[in-house]
């Protein structure tokens, strides 16, 4: 079965103006401890399946939380994770095709908002997508 976390960690860490800010720096559920800042993490919160009489739907949608966190010795953390998070919502904005054997019908920007920093030079960017795939 195709991995469809596999295809966002692909698809995230193959756009090139997202890799110019944070290298290889893309993690599943939460960064690897002492990570180098800029970094991005991804979750998948939900998929809700649709039913109709006596047949199931072949496609689902994934509802996942991109977080973008940034840090720096100067105070630009915000303008920091900001340009990041710019490059996450290029990436995935209507993202679709084929992508590590998953089927991408179709990707939407459902929302965005700042998150609360662990520290005042750390500022953090949370967004949320719904991809509509087949399964």
């Amino acid at each position: 079965m195709a991995d469809l976390e596999q295809a966002v960690y692909t698809r995230l860490t193959t756009f090139a103006p997202l890799v110019a800010l944070v290298a290889d720096r893309v993690y599943p559920g939460s960064a690897t401890q002492g990570a180098e800042y800029p970094f991005v993490t991804y979750q998948r919160i939900s998929t809700p399946r649709f039913h109709a009489m006596g047949v199931d739907a072949t496609t689902a949608g994934a509802r996942f939380q991109l977080n973008v966190y940034a840090r720096t010795e100067n105070n630009t953390a915000y303008g920091g994770a900001k340009t990041v998070a710019a490059q996450v919502r290029a990436a995935m904005r209507r993202w679709k095709g084929t992508v590590a054997g998953v089927v991408v019908q179709d990707t939407m920007l459902e929302n965005e908002m700042d998150l609360e920093a662990p520290d005042d030079r750390v500022h953090g960017v949370a967004i949320d997508i719904m991809i509509w795939h087949s399964e």
